[in-house]
C-alpha cells in the first residue's frame, strides 16, 4: 500500500490495528474507510470481463473485509500497510478464484453455457405484437357489430347473441326453436362474427 498516495504512515496504521485488537468498532470502521478504496481497486483488477457482468467488485471487497475481521488471530500478524496489502491481495485473489471456479467450472452454474436470447425463437416470439386485440379495437368492433345487428331481424340478433355467449349451433337451435340448418345459414352468412 506504500505506492498508494493516500496510504497513511505506519504509526497511524498501528493505532488502528491496536484499536481493532481491543475490539474498537470505530477503529474497524476507520480502517475500512481509509483502506477500502485500495482493497476495491485490487479486487477489481482480479475480475475478468465475464465475472464483471455477474458481480460488482464491491461484493468481493466486502467478502475480503468479512474474512479479515472474522480472523482475530490474523490481527497479530498485521504490522503495517504492506502486510495488510498482502492479506488483501491474497484473500481477494482466493475469493475471485473460488467464485470463478463456481461460475465457470461447475455444471450447475457454468456461465459459459449461457446463450443470448437474440436470434432465438423465444426472443422472436416476444418481439411479435400481441395476438389479442387492444381494448380500443374491441370497443370499435363492438360498436360496428351493434350497428350491424340493429339492422337484422330479431331472430338473427338472437342467434348471434347466443353464439357470442359460447353456445354451439345445436344449442342455439334447441334454445330458439329454429331448425339447425337455419342457424347454420345465418351464422355462415356473417362468418366474421363466428366466434
Amino acid at each position: 500500500m506504500s505506492d498508494d498516495p493516500a496510504a497513511h504512515n505506519d504509526k497511524r496504521f498501528a493505532e488502528l490495528m491496536e484499536g481493532i485488537r481491543n475490539g474498537s468498532q470505530e477503529a474497524a470502521t476507520q480502517l475500512v474507510a481509509e483502506y477500502g478504496e485500495y482493497v476495491e481497486r485490487a479486487v477489481r483488477r482480479m475480475l475478468n470481463k465475464k465475472m464483471r457482468r455477474q458481480f460488482d467488485s464491491a461484493d468481493f471487497t466486502q467478502a475480503v473485509w468479512t474474512s479479515f475481521f472474522s480472523d482475530p488471530a490474523f490481527f497479530e500478524r498485521v504490522h503495517g500497510p504492506e502486510s495488510l496489502a498482502r492479506y488483501v491481495l491474497g484473500a481477494g485473489r482466493n475469493k475471485v478464484i473460488e467464485e470463478f471456479r463456481r461460475l465457470f467450472q461447475t455444471q450447475k452454474c457454468n456461465v459459459n453455457r449461457e446463450r443470448s436470447l437474440d436470434g432465438s425463437a423465444e426472443y422472436d416470439a416476444i418481439q411479435l405484437a400481441a395476438r389479442q386485440p387492444t381494448p380500443s379495437q374491441v370497443a370499435a368492433t363492438n360498436e360496428a357489430l351493434a350497428r350491424a345487428m340493429a339492422k337484422l331481424p330479431l331472430h338473427y340478433q338472437e342467434i348471434f347473441r347466443l353464439r357470442r355467449s359460447g353456445m354451439t349451433q345445436a344449442e342455439i337451435a334447441a334454445r330458439t326453436g329454429l331448425h339447425i340448418r337455419t342457424v347454420q345459414r345465418v351464422i355462415h352468412r356473417f362468418p366474421e362474427d363466428d366466434s
